[in-house]
């Protein structure tokens, strides 16, 4: 699709349905550029339906940590979550790959999501090479290993990481903590001081 193609698509879909409704090849096959493009077009006056596959995730985070989906969602009707966000956050759902919604301004609980940013100096430099030769060899990661191995890849947060690995929600809080405690990773817990790692 062209660019005019794509903004005229998602045109009609906002007028069709009152939101957009990406799937995950679009979302997939979409570049940042586009993204932004929609954006900067439609985002004032414009909202999206998460894909199928988000959905699902939120499904699962409502039974593995509802404090956090409610701290998310609670606000609208809680039998059928409408899962519906501003287009702001289309750019960064493309860059994730899949469309995941970045779980990063959460007010009423501490916020888990962590970017290349938030790894400390040296001793990061120093654990993601070793990570990735270890990943590269083919070699057993422990939790915290992976988790060094996710951030390095792209910004994350610990429940998409959790839900990927079908860990448990502790589990994979206890690997961040674990890095914290080893002065590789800060964890900034609140949605203000998480404001200038976002891009969106």
């Amino acid at each position: 699709m062209t660019e005019v193609e794509l903004l005229d698509w998602c045109r009609s879909q906002s007028s069709e349905n009152g939101f957009i409704e990406f799937d995950k090849e679009l979302l997939n096959s979409m570049a940042r550029q586009q993204a932004e493009l929609i954006k900067d077009e439609l985002a004032h006056n414009t909202l999206m339906k998460l894909p199928a596959g988000e959905v699902e995730f939120f499904e699962w985070l409502k039974e593995a940590d509802h404090a956090v989906w409610h701290d998310l969602w609670g606000g609208n009707d809680l039998d059928h979550p409408p899962y519906i966000i501003g287009l702001t956050f289309l750019p960064e759902m493309v860059d994730s790959s899949g469309g995941l919604f970045p779980i990063c301004d959460l007010l009423s609980t501490d916020n888990y999501y962590f970017t290349i940013g938030h790894m400390v100096d040296k001793e990061s430099e120093i654990l993601i090479d070793s990570v990735r030769d270890r990943f590269s060899n083919k070699e057993k990661l422990t939790v915290a290993q992976l988790l060094v191995l996710e951030i390095s890849l792209g910004p994350v947060d610990i429940w998409h990481f959790a839900f990927k690995y079908k860990l448990s929600v502790e589990k994979a809080k206890s690997a961040a903590q674990e890095l914290v405690e080893d002065d590789v990773l800060v964890h900034l817990k609140d949605a203000e001081h998480l404001a200038g790692f976002l891009e969106f």
